[in-house]
């Protein structure tokens, strides 16, 4: 639950925001780069875990916000739901003669993207080309911009390389725990949403416990989530009368607990492990006090369902 809910993930932010004028929708047929000019881009010093090197032809002429694979890697094998650990290098133009690397990920300040294997939150196109390759494997963006003092356009190659990769959930996994039916719960719907089951007493009007309630409905076997951890989540939020008023579950929603959330989840959150299913009930001192934000009103106590996908 962001503080009005501003985030922005490695997904959203690099692959439809930066790098992409618009994610395509799922009718649109992901267009894809020729042979010929990919055949452009040699791959020198392509090791498992090392930098790549390139060498682009400057006559390279390929489609823009485009994904193409490159180079298939030999490590692990990329399957559905994986969190790929992803670092990029992008390559600028030169006076149209010839590219040379403008950022790396690779230096002394080094930069690790997480990317999800799911088919709705990824580029069109790229999901169905790395499902089923490994990791080692390099794939490519192209983009262009005009340079405002000039006028000359520069080029830009963004090269990626899946360097490792996690264990991914699509929803929590992991012992079930049973809950003191006075606390309230949830269940999972056919549609994946999150259902609430309400003990009466929450009910009540302007309920208010004394203090946070953090309890797992599942608990997952990954590792303990830190209070400055940027959290991959589904969740949904309610106020104790019952009413929906924010839902995050078609596709990871990534939150960054340092400052970004309301102290309920980053408290609520701490020592949680990855692959559970957790209850927040947070006090109005830790959600949103006494200001009202959209359905929510002033002094409200604040009921989340939430699975816990990843750490970015």
């Amino acid at each position: 639950m962001k503080k009005v809910i501003i985030f922005f993930s490695f997904i959203a932010l690099f692959f439809c925001g930066v790098f992409l004028s618009s994610c395509s929708s799922e009718e649109d047929a992901p267009k894809v780069n020729l042979p010929s000019e990919l055949s452009k881009i040699t791959v020198k010093d392509a090791n498992l875990k090392d930098e790549p090197k390139l060498i682009i032809d400057p006559t390279i002429n390929l489609l823009q916000n485009v994904y193409s694979v490159i180079h298939n890697g030999e490590g692990g094998l990329i399957e559905q739901t994986d969190r790929l650990e992803v670092k990029t290098d992008t390559y600028q133009s030169i006076n149209n003669s010839e590219y040379k690397i403008l950022t790396s990920a690779w230096g002394d300040k080094k930069s690790l993207n997480i990317l999800t294997m799911q088919s709705n939150s990824m580029p069109d196109g790229l999901y169905g080309q790395l499902l089923g390759k490994k990791v080692g494997t390099i794939f490519i963006s192209f983009t262009g911009s005009q340079n405002a003092n000039s006028g000359q356009m520069a080029n830009y190659i963004m090269v990626n390389k899946i360097v490792g990769k996690q264990k991914g959930y699509n929803t929590a996994e992991g012992e079930e725990v049973n809950v003191d039916k006075s606390k309230p719960s949830a269940s999972l719907a056919a549609n994946g949403a999150f259902e609430l089951i309400l003990p009466e007493q929450y009910k009540r009007e302007n309920y208010t416990p004394k203090k946070l309630d953090s309890y797992y409905l599942i608990k997952g076997n990954g590792a303990k989530i830190q209070s400055n951890d940027t959290v991959s989540v589904k969740y949904t939020g309610w106020l104790t009368n019952g009413t929906q008023f924010d839902a995050k579950i078609d596709s990871p929603f990534v939150a960054s607990l340092k400052g970004s959330v309301i102290k309920g989840w980053t408290e609520g959150l701490k020592d949680k492990t990855i692959g559970s299913r957790v209850m927040l009930v947070v006090p109005p001192s830790l959600g949103y006090g006494n200001v009202a934000i959209g359905q929510i009103p002033p002094n409200s106590t604040l009921i989340f369902c939430i699975d816990i996908l990843g750490v970015n």
